[in-house]
């Protein structure tokens, strides 16, 4: 962000950031504070509490929305619930249970479940101008028909046509885990559950405090290594250096030795890349050539993100 006010020549930042961006903002204050401009934070996160604590709150926020727009359904016509707020909050909960358990096939073969429910619901309640569609979804999905209910969904998780336009959902875990530090306390967890259950029983079945571990964290580069397990080169190949592994470099001059090919070290590769160095693989004649993917592998497959991924809410 420094960088950015510095490339358009500003003295200041002037900023306006919503929600997770007022965490952005938040930061940059603390850190240039003779450098702040104009800041506006709409919807402002507290960096100063723990992750479990944001994701509690925010499944509270969420179910106070929903009753909300609950309100205003059943004061207008055509809602598709009836009664009092908490007995249609009762029946939507019927219907998140019901998909739960036997969910709803939709046009392109994809089933509706709770979790797909519930992400569509989320999506409409960020603006009170979407709740219109809301209620369209719960309608269909009513009678038996997601489709609605997936387009909301879809929106929220950035997929169209069958292909997720980037991971912004993968990526807003990973620094969501880094930016919080990792709490490991299985009584904690249990405390805030308990808690969602009790002020939030509509979003609790399906929201779950936010699991860092689960994910994997950024690990920095630690001590050099200096020996790895012996690798069986191919018989086909005749590179100079090994497809996959790090280059053994001896001399000034950085040269490869055809004697210690098998005894490739990942720690001088991984300096070499540290220091922005280019490895490259080389043949005998120095043509560069890629290996064919044996027969019978699988390629790489990229995995879309779920409704709520794979480490919480």
């Amino acid at each position: 962000m420094d960088l950015l006010r510095g490339v358009l020549g500003d003295e200041k930042l002037n900023y306006l950031g919503y929600s997770y961006g007022t965490f952005l903002g938040a930061t940059y204050a603390k850190l240039h504070p003779d450098r702040v401009g104009r800041l506006v934070l709409d919807g402002a996160i507290d960096p100063s509490i723990p992750g479990i604590d944001v994701g509690t709150t925010q499944a509270v926020g969420f179910e106070s929305a929903l009753r909300a727009y609950m309100a205003d359904c059943l004061g207008g016509s055509g809602c598709p619930f009836s009664g009092t707020v908490d007995e249609a909050m009762t029946d939507l909960g019927a219907l998140l249970a019901s998909v739960d358990v036997r969910p709803l096939e939709n046009g392109d073969g994809r089933m509706l479940g709770a979790d797909s429910l519930m992400t569509g619901i989320i999506a409409a309640l960020y603006s009170q101008d979407n709740w219109i569609y809301l209620t369209m979804a719960l309608e269909d999905a009513l009678a038996g028909d997601p489709s609605m209910a997936f387009i909301l969904a879809d929106f929220y998780n950035g997929r169209e046509d069958g292909y997720y336009l980037d991971n912004s959902t993968e990526a807003f875990r990973a620094y969501n885990c880094v930016d919080y530090p990792e709490e490991n306390d299985p009584a904690a967890e249990a405390a805030a559950m308990a808690k969602i259950r009790e002020l939030a029983p509509t979003i609790a079945p399906t929201g779950r405090v936010l699991r860092c571990a689960r994910c994997g964290r950024i690990r920095r580069p630690g001590p050099a290594r200096r020996s790895t397990p012996r690798h069986r080169p191919h018989p086909r190949d005749r590179h100079d250096e090994r497809p996959g592994h790090a280059l053994r470099v001896v001399g000034g001059a950085g040269r490869a030795t055809r004697r210690g090919r098998a005894h490739h070290t990942r720690w001088r590769g991984a300096h070499r890349l540290q220091q922005g160095q280019l490895l490259r693989r080389r043949r005998r004649r120095g043509l560069l050539r890629r290996r064919p993917r044996p027969r019978g592998r699988p390629a790489l497959r990229v995995t879309p993100p779920t409704a709520h991924g794979a480490c919480g809410p």
